[in-house]
């Protein structure tokens, strides 16, 4: 499907295989596109921005991350609660189901009971990695939940921690990777489900388009309707909820996990690329 045809498709009535999204992070966004003297107001923004990514796997997975989070998920709020200091905790959300976080092909073939504790592991990791690389400053935790939660960068110093946690991220893919390597002498599902996904996102990938609604930069893209070959081995956290989570400390490595991919977001890689590499400073 070209970009005009799928600019033309009417989204009032979304279907689990249509998306459309405000672009994350809006604000390093409109940044990049500042930088680069580019308007969301040209009628060619969709083909402009598009080029402005110059590696097309960004595109590849940012769809695969979305066609996994989106397989079987559930809408469900999640256990936070805004307070003036940031955000907490909220026990009376503890029996909603737990989302998906995108992550869940690296661990077919295990029990979702371990997978769930192994990704909230991940994002401690996360967590302790940014605390520890920045030791004499307070606890980053409230503002990390406020950035990804309220999707936004406005206040002093939130950029820094937006690549600490863009460093995180890549360590993360990179640590992931390598489990499926290491494991997949005797346990070969997990290769075949991104393989499977793989397929499905090339399959859609020209659908992907930038567009405007009332002056609000959005994505428009299909997602594959998913046929698995193993449906028995697959990850199912929709189906537990945060008490299978026993402590706050997963609970929270958890939350972070459900939204850090949103630095794999095409443009945000390129932003962030771009003007850390200005800086002498760069990852991905």
């Amino acid at each position: 499907m070209t970009p005009e045809a799928r600019a033309s498709i009417d989204y009032s009535k979304e279907t689990p295989s249509e998306l459309v999204k405000k672009i994350p992070f809006p604000t390093i966004i409109n940044d990049l596109i500042k930088r680069c003297e580019l308007s969301i107001n040209d009628p060619n923004i969709n083909e402009k921005l598009q080029a402005l990514v110059k590696d097309p796997s960004y595109f590849k997975g940012w769809l695969a991350w979305q066609t996994v989070r989106n397989e079987g998920a559930r809408e469900s709020e999640l256990p936070l609660e805004k307070t003036f200091s940031g955000y907490v905790l909220d026990s009376d959300k503890y029996s909603n189901p737990l989302p998906r976080t995108g992550f869940e092909g690296y661990f077919v073939g295990e029990t979702t009971s371990d997978a769930i504790k192994e990704i909230a592991g991940l994002g401690i990791k996360i967590i302790t990695s940014i605390k520890n690389r920045h030791p004499h400053k307070p606890n980053p935790l409230p503002k990390i939940l406020r950035i990804l939660f309220e999707n936004e960068t406005t206040r002093d110093g939130d950029y820094r921690l937006v690549s600490d946690l863009a460093i995180g991220f890549s360590a993360t893919l990179a640590t992931l990777r390598a489990k499926i390597l290491r494991n997949q002498v005797y346990n070969n599902s997990a290769i075949t489900y991104q393989s499977e996904t793989k397929q499905g996102v090339m399959s859609i990938l020209n659908s992907f388009v930038y567009q405007l609604n009332n002056q609000v930069l959005e994505e428009g893209y299909l997602l594959p309707k998913m046929e698995r070959q193993n449906p028995e081995s697959l990850i199912r956290p929709e189906e537990m909820n945060w008490l299978n989570l026993e402590d706050d400390n997963l609970k929270t490595g958890y939350l972070l996990m459900s939204q850090i991919g949103k630095l794999g977001h095409p443009l945000i890689r390129t932003a962030i690329r771009e003007r850390n590499t200005d800086i002498g400073y760069s990852f991905f």
